[in-house]
């Protein structure tokens, strides 16, 4: 456990370093937009089409562009694209080079997403949307992160491009007091499955601070009287924010005992407990995490 722990917590380390990074080079780039020359396939763009670079027919080279129908300073969002498209490079290389991050995007206050890799935008997300109130933008301004330094999105959501259930990491980009935009890199509930709990043989599960399931083996869930953590089925577009359901909660558990255990390991900082039913019997082992407000459990079976 204290090597799963470990090897997160670096792992984590690392994405905090690789978006500081990323967001030196974009104040960087920012400071040097004057020299932005016409060949800048930007330089004339009028916004006919809001949507760019969608898939099925997008270049795999470049992100995907999505400028909200409420965003109206195109001459801005224009702007805007033309000194990030040095940033198609960095996005591109960060994925390839990090499997754990599913997407690397940035939000701006004009209401302009670009992300990578490419994704039929088209057909996934309304015209409208508002991006200032998903918390993978307003979790990194000022009135929630007053430091200005990379912030983990530790509640479990739903990605609005269809990727299933995620964390993100954010970095707000600044010039002095005015928010650039925010960058993210999104790390799915499944590669952390594939990634740290499945190459061992343990039945390990991860919760968050409130109880929620972050990841865990289908045994170890069950056994806790809660229902698969199966990736969402989309059959709409999300608007705003939408979290893990209540059911996959311990503290929403049927099994009272659950519940009761659940109490012991987040209030009572427990760090072993021992549980009895009609059907099952098995103890538990707590490691917390240093970086996430997690809690990392071992069920082993009499």
């Amino acid at each position: 456990m204290e090597a799963i722990v470990s090897l997160m917590d670096f792992d984590f380390d690392q994405l905090e370093q690789e978006i500081v990074n990323l967001g030196d080079f974009s104040t960087k780039i920012y400071h040097s937009k004057d020299t932005i020359t016409k060949s800048n396939p930007f330089f004339f763009f009028d916004f006919s089409e809001r949507i760019i670079n969608s898939e099925p027919d997008a270049n795999p080279d470049f992100s995907t562009i999505y400028f909200s129908e409420i965003g109206n300073n195109k001459e801005a969002a224009r702007d805007l694209l033309k000194w990030t498209y040095a940033l198609e490079r960095k996005f591109k290389r960060i994925i390839e080079n990090t499997p754990t991050i599913s997407q690397v995007y940035f939000n701006s206050p004009l209401q302009l997403n670009k992300l990578y890799p490419p994704y039929p935008a088209k057909f996934m997300l309304a015209p409208d949307l508002d991006l200032k109130q998903f918390n993978f933008f307003y979790e990194a301004t000022l009135e929630y992160n007053p430091t200005k330094a990379p912030v983990w999105v530790q509640d479990i959501y739903l990605d609005p491009v269809g990727k299933g259930w995620m964390v993100s990491l954010l970095n707000p980009v600044y010039d002095q007091d005015q928010l650039l935009f925010v960058i993210g890199f999104d790390i799915t509930l499944k590669d952390i499955v594939e990634t740290y709990v499945n190459q061992y043989s343990k039945q390990l599960i991860i919760i968050d601070a409130t109880g929620t399931i972050v990841a865990g083996k289908s045994r170890a869930i069950e056994a806790l009287s809660l229902p698969p953590l199966k990736d969402h089925i989309y059959s709409h577009t999300i608007t705003s924010d939408s979290f893990i359901p209540e059911e996959f909660n311990l503290f929403k558990s049927k099994n009272s005992l659950v519940r009761n255990m659940a109490s012991d390991v987040i209030l009572g900082n427990k760090l072993e407990f021992e549980l009895t039913s009609d059907f099952d019997s098995f103890s538990g082992v707590v490691k917390k995490f240093d970086r996430m407000n997690w809690y990392l459990i071992d069920l082993s079976w009499k």
